[in-house]
């Protein structure tokens, strides 16, 4: 490999590491803010939310020059076009986290359904950093446990959508609803690097794995 294209991937590396340890941070932070809102708290999440899709156009910026500059081929092609697209992924969690901070300050969700929501914000960061993890080595051979998440997490916002009558509409419902809504789609991002894991690294996403 010709050593400024190894200079671009390492720097794409990093910069996709560092975006999805901040955007694990910060949906971490909103999760703990459904049970204790506070407004400096939240701002800080609402502001890193802001600065996350500043991270990605920058991580698409650098994947088009280096592109044009280096013309890969084969691999490291694949490679760069799956940067792109899993700084998007990162970003839609970061800006999730951004909307869970705004919902905790609005009104904090029920403390019956806190639980299940605390669950599923520990389901869902653990899945990001699995699915960051596995980009970086490149090897995909965690899919099948990151669409196992996902899975769960959409087993559990059912779970809070029948924990809440059908006749409640008040703020703090809504809350839970669409903090739930938001976690499952974390699994979901981090499913969907999985796949492009797998692309970089045999061409295509769908794969068989063992059992």
């Amino acid at each position: 490999m010709r050593e400024p294209l190894r200079q671009e991937l390492h720097g794409l590396d990093r910069a996709i590491r560092e975006a999805g340890d901040q955007a694990v941070a910060l949906m971490l932070q909103a999760v703990e803010l459904l049970g204790d809102p506070d407004e400096q708290a939240a701002r800080d999440v609402i502001a890193g939310a802001v600065r996350a899709q500043a991270t990605q156009e920058e991580i698409e910026s650098a994947v088009e020059r280096a592109m044009a500059l280096q013309a890969p081929v084969a691999r490291d092609l694949r490679l760069m076009l799956a940067a792109a697209l899993v700084a998007y992924h990162i970003e839609r969690v970061a800006a999730n986290a951004g909307r869970i901070a705004r919902l905790a300050l609005e009104a904090p969700p029920p403390l019956g359904v806190l639980p299940t929501l605390q669950d599923m914000g520990g389901d869902a960061c653990r899945a990001m950093q699995a699915a960051i993890s596995s980009f970086g080595s490149g090897d995909p051979a965690h899919n099948i446990d990151l669409d196992a998440a996902a899975l769960r997490l959409n087993e559990l916002e059912r779970e809070v959508i029948k924990s809440m009558p059908a006749v409640n509409s008040s703020p703090a419902a809504a809350t839970a609803l669409l903090a739930a809504r938001y976690l499952t789609r974390v699994g979901e991002h981090a499913s969907a690097i999985g796949h492009r894991t797998a692309t970089v690294a045999f061409g295509r996403a769908d794969l068989e794995f063992d059992r």
